[in-house]
């Protein structure tokens, strides 16, 4: 499987309200009916910001792929003549300029495999590693203490996003989702142990909204020059 992460700004002259509606009832559903090969499309929306560096984007959004070939129709379809319908959406709420767009690998710590999520709460925790040389170390540091994080943020589930090398410089190395048992308040704070590894680190709650592909596709038709019409040379 192959997962990516964008880190989305919203404009400056729209709220974060704004930016939410418009990428959940109109980006969203304008796009499926191009991209055809996601796994996986889901948008965790930051809600509140608790701890650490202030965010410079509104919403982490994931993008599944089950193969490389999938991967290269979304890039070869982002280059032919259709993709300013999806550009010109996206200006009217994102900061395109800003948008980061990661590698990642994810490893579970605690909890079950992921399924289908509708709409959940979530704690995200990015980090900047003190030295890429300790990704491995903090990794399986974090992994040993996952049920004891778990047990700490109330959480019913946790995963590391690890980022792949290439990502641009300055963007997170990690980003820890935390799956809450409920909607009750509590305070989230980061563990000593992580800031062996990090002096920046931002901590957010997010609203995880999660697209029904199979519904979708099954349902919606495919626009013309959809990625599913699209074939890759390799």
């Amino acid at each position: 499987m192959y997962k990516f992460i964008a880190l989305i700004p919203r404009r400056d002259d729209v709220s974060r309200e704004f930016f939410q509606n418009y990428y959940e009832t109109q980006h969203a559903p304008l796009a499926l009916n191009y991209f055809r090969g996601f796994r996986k499309y889901l948008r965790n929306h930051i809600v509140e910001e608790l701890e650490g560096m202030a965010p410079d984007f509104d919403v982490f959004s994931e993008f599944w792929y089950e193969s490389l070939e999938e991967l290269a129709k979304s890039g070869a379809f982002l280059e032919s003549e259709l993709a300013p319908i999806i550009r010109e959406d996206e200006r009217q709420f994102m900061n395109q300029s800003r948008i980061r767009a990661l590698s990642t690998q994810e490893h579970l710590l605690f909890g079950e495999e992921r399924v289908f999520e509708a709409e959940v709460t979530k704690i995200a925790l990015a980090l900047k590693l003190n030295s890429v040389s300790e990704a491995e170390s903090f990794l399986l540091a974090l992994k040993a203490r996952g049920p004891e994080l778990a047990a700490q943020w109330h959480a019913s589930r946790i995963s590391c996003f690890m980022v792949q090398p290439g990502a641009q410089e300055n963007d997170w190395d990690a980003i820890i989702f935390a799956w809450l048992d409920s909607a009750q308040s509590h305070r989230y704070a980061v563990p000593e142990y992580l800031l062996v590894y990090s002096q920046d680190y931002m901590l957010v709650k997010t609203r995880a909204l999660e697209t029904d592909l199979d519904s979708v596709y099954r349902q919606v038709s495919a626009k013309k020059g959809a990625t599913s019409e699209l074939s890759i040379q390799s």
